[in-house]
């Protein structure tokens, strides 16, 4: 905890908090001339309804900041070299919309330029921002050693729960605002199960699982898989990966034209192949589960004594 509050970006989060902040103001102080405009909702008086949509799309409003705070201690934890964060610049508009919304789409002269002048506030305080060095690349464990000629299956699946608990929130944040806009009980219940859907999804995807044993490596991520066989494997290093210099595809990146299967930057396993091919898993103790692919090589091409 320390460490996130030493090295987050706090500066990036000011402009989207006074949105947020004017978001939950300016509707407060019009609301009696906002509820006049409201047509009841799911039963619910005039009144209420208002009541209902501010807290509703309030809470969307927050779960926006949290996401920007949680995209930008990402990016800085990504961050090799200064570049510029172009995930902190979604925010200031976004919830200035979601003002809008919780306004009822009252004002919009007043929200359209308060998006654009945050907008172009964040990207100044972006161009200012420095950056925080970090340590280099963290010595290799020798957590699992196997013997040559062993018989052996090594598995490990990878950072599950946060990934897919990222995903999954990211995604109901919207829902509160999508169910205002529903006119009808049963819509709001379709609104919930596609959500629910959809986490399930998100879920799976966020699945990361690799995997050695005497005949190959294979790495999983999604609906993606990729299958070594060992007696293709040429070379083995560790390889200090920058996913913020590749093309990312999903949980896969072409980058420095290896093919990659890691959700986060630091040391990875790289594998070249016979025919040239080049693959980058972010298992946890690359190192380790080198010596484990090196033990399965030995394997199957022993020493001749």
């Amino acid at each position: 905890m320390k460490e996130f509050i030493r090295r987050h970006p706090w500066q990036l989060e000011i402009v989207p908090f006074v949105v947020l902040t004017v978001a939950f103001v300016v509707p407060a102080l019009y609301w009696q001339e906002l509820r006049a405009q409201v047509q009841p909702w799911h039963g619910h008086s005039a009144d209420q309804t208002w009541i209902v949509w501010y807290v509703l799309r309030g809470i969307t409003a927050v779960g926006l900041f949290a996401c920007s705070i949680d995209s930008n201690n990402i990016w800085v934890r990504y961050e090799r070299s200064k570049r510029f964060n172009w995930w902190a610049m979604w925010p200031p508009p976004g919830l200035a919309f979601i003002g809008w919304y919780m306004a009822d789409q009252s004002f919009g002269v007043f929200w359209l330029a308060l998006g654009v002048v945050s907008l172009l506030t964040q990207v100044l305080i972006e161009r200012a921002r420095q950056f925080t060095p970090k340590g280099g690349m963290a010595e290799p464990s020798q957590a699992v050693v196997v013997r040559p000629g062993e018989a052996f299956y090594y598995r490990e699946e990878l950072n599950k729960i946060p990934l897919a608990l990222r995903g999954v929130i990211g995604m109901w944040v919207a829902a509160p605002l999508i169910w205002t806009t529903t006119t009808s009980s049963d819509d709001g219940i379709a609104v919930i199960c596609m959500f629910a859907i959809c986490s399930l999804f998100v879920v799976f995807v966020s699945r990361i699982v690799f995997a050695v044993s005497r005949e190959r490596v294979t790495a999983r991520a999604g609906f993606r898989r990729v299958s070594i066989p060992i007696s293709r494997v040429r070379e083995l290093s560790v390889y200090d990966y920058d996913p913020l210099s590749g093309q990312r595809k999903g949980m896969v990146t072409t980058y420095d034209r290896m093919s990659i299967y890691a959700p986060r930057p630091g040391p990875c396993l790289r594998i070249e192949t016979a025919d040239g091919k080049a693959y980058l898993l972010g298992v946890r103790e690359p190192e380790a589960f080198g010596n484990l692919i090196r033990a399965a090589m030995e394997n199957a091409h022993p020493s001749q004594s």
